[in-house]
């Protein structure tokens, strides 16, 4: 007889005891675009295997898996999607004093890059940004 499986619940509250809450909301994240495997791997300086590991494990399938069908659905029945067509992925060039800034600030925080520069897109975009990125494409 072998040792019992522990559920998704007490699986989570390990990996919450051992990597901190963030882990949990990083892995969370992931289906957002928020953050990658990769990413959580570097963060909580672990194998990517292993983060990935993490994922089949909280999620029920792979990521390469759960990525193609559009979602995952764990032990507990909780789905979780990624949100296809929703967001756009584009490139934004920096100058090298603003990245090693933005860079040493993601750092700090504990941040990734992709999640700050959007946040400043979106504020960008909230204050009548458009309304003045029109002005400068006339």
């Amino acid at each position: 007889m072998g040792r019992r499986l522990l559920t998704i619940d007490e699986y989570r509250d390990n990996l919450e005891k051992k990597f901190g809450s963030k882990f949990i909301e990083d892995m969370d994240s992931i289906f957002s675009g928020d953050i990658t495997l990769a990413q959580v791997a570097r963060k909580n300086k672990i194998a990517k295997m292993r983060v990935s590991q993490f994922f089949k494990r909280m999620y029920g399938k792979t990521f390469r898996k759960a990525k193609t069908d559009g979602f995952a659905k764990d032990a507990s029945g909780n789905l979780f999607s990624f949100e296809p067509g929703k967001s756009k992925q584009f490139m934004i060039m920096l100058p090298e004093e603003l990245y090693a800034k933005t860079k040493e600030y993601s750092e700090s925080m504990g941040l990734s890059m992709a999640v700050i520069i959007r946040d400043c897109m979106n504020d960008f975009f909230s204050k009548d940004g458009l309304t003045r990125l029109s002005k400068i494409f006339r």
